[in-house]
């Protein structure tokens, strides 16, 4: 009998294993749509980009996937406050999914902490496949053991075109007695400043009252030259593009007064006359040669040519003052460490081996410029914080003076470290 009932009751256990099983097997089926969830769930946990407005462009709901590591390199091609060949590949919609390949840690965006910027390659949308830099704070989704780039590298650097060719052409007539030239230019940077020189027909230094200025958004700049009170000849100006360095040449003729009562009122006396010595404009050109009768010299692809010929080239020097200030904040400025002469037309000498011993110097003091050229970008702001992007002080220029230290020695120091009203080159020579 206990046997018999050991046995019913392992049938028993039986059966309720068999029943839980089958209750298993049906509860199966009804997994199907939480595995489903779930997947949905990993595919969500995609990297992917998203938009803000600190990185959008025109107002675009777009990311921009840029070739380095660097926001603000939307200019053209070599002209990124960064030096490089680079800019924005594409940009990206909204939720585009990435691949992750590595980081590096350059410069925030301006206004923006994180320095930190992904490498990525595109797995979704019109751009799959596209590899390039997305700023860190733009990804969502990030995948945690995403390692460091070996290096920034600048692969996906497209090689710079040749910029557009500087044209510029001197119109319109005058003499002594009055009119004003004007010009049609086009070819320099957008947005860049200009430095422009002049000089008189017997080659000595024509100060002007503004020697620099801000190019056009379609790459035009301001030139207008007042005639009345000039020396009747041919004059020089030398206009350089900031943006990329390029200098151009050219000549204009301002007539003689008419023959009569008006022809006393010319100043022939080669100073320049009450119009000259502080003029207000900004003069530039392109080549060509002067014309005859107060007609001014046409140019064209930025090489000097025609007649008269060029004048000859006199030696002489310029008297800088220094002006060692670096911004502080949107308004103020502070004297910086004493400024010195290098042998290099590069920043930071001083501890690279390139500084002249001994040249030290600050505000006030003054230095003789006998040439300039064209060297490294220097800026008396900082370019990691936008606090001081509206200080009216705040300045930045390729343009160095070559200069005669008192024992013979010879150096170059920026323009950014010169009085404001002498960073245009002073119609100096080229070094």
């Amino acid at each position: 009998m206990s046997l018999r009932r050991r046995s019913t009751a392992t049938l028993a256990g039986l059966a309720a294993l068999a029943a839980l099983t089958a209750t298993a097997c049906s509860a199966r089926a009804s997994d199907e749509p939480i595995r489903t969830e779930r997947a949905a769930d990993a595919t969500a946990a995609t990297p992917s980009v998203h938009t803000r407005p600190q990185d959008t462009k025109d107002g675009a709901t777009s990311v921009m996937l840029r070739s380095c590591p660097q926001a603000g390199a939307d200019k053209p091609v070599g002209q990124n406050p960064w030096g490089l060949d680079c800019l924005v590949l594409e940009q990206l919609t909204d939720g585009t999914t990435v691949t992750m390949n590595c980081w590096v840690s350059t410069t925030p965006p301006p206004g923006e902490k994180s320095a930190k910027w992904f490498k990525v390659t595109v797995t979704s949308g019109d751009h799959a496949g596209k590899e390039g830099w997305v700023w860190s704070d733009l990804v969502r989704n990030q995948t945690p053991d995403t390692p460091r780039c070996a290096s920034v590298g600048h692969e996906n650097d497209p090689p710079a075109p040749p910029p557009e060719p500087l044209r510029f052409e001197v119109t319109g007539t005058c003499t002594s007695d009055g009119g004003e030239l004007s010009n049609r230019s086009s070819g320099f940077t957008p947005g860049e400043e200009y430095s422009v020189s002049a000089a008189r027909p017997d080659g000595s230094f024509y100060r002007l009252g503004k020697d620099t200025g801000t190019v056009g958004a379609d790459g035009s700049v301001t030139w207008k030259w007042p005639c009345k009170g000039d020396a009747p000849g041919t004059y020089s100006t030398e206009l350089v593009d900031l943006g990329t360095g390029r200098a151009v040449e050219a000549f204009f003729t301002i007539g003689a007064p008419p023959k009569g009562p008006a022809e006393g009122s010319a100043n022939t006396g080669g100073t320049g006359g009450t119009g000259g010595s502080e003029r207000g404009a900004n003069a530039g050109g392109a080549g060509g040669g002067g014309n005859t009768g107060g007609t001014a010299a046409a140019g064209g692809s930025g090489t000097s040519g025609g007649s008269p010929a060029t004048p000859p080239q006199q030696p002489r020097a310029e008297r800088l003052t220094v002006f060692n200030k670096v911004t502080d904040g949107r308004t103020r400025m502070r004297e910086d460490t004493p400024a010195y002469l290098s042998t290099v037309t590069e920043n930071f000498c001083a501890s690279r081996g390139c500084a002249l011993s001994g040249t030290e110097v600050v505000t006030g003091d003054h230095l003789t410029a006998i040439c300039r050229t064209q060297g490294a970008r220097t800026t008396n702001g900082n370019d990691n914080d936008s606090a001081d992007d509206t200080n009216e002080q705040l300045a930045e220029s390729r343009l160095w003076y070559g200069v005669r230290w008192s024992d013979g020695r010879f150096g170059y120091l920026s323009a950014v470290w010169i009085d404001p009203g002498q960073r245009g080159g002073l119609g100096l020579p080229s070094c």
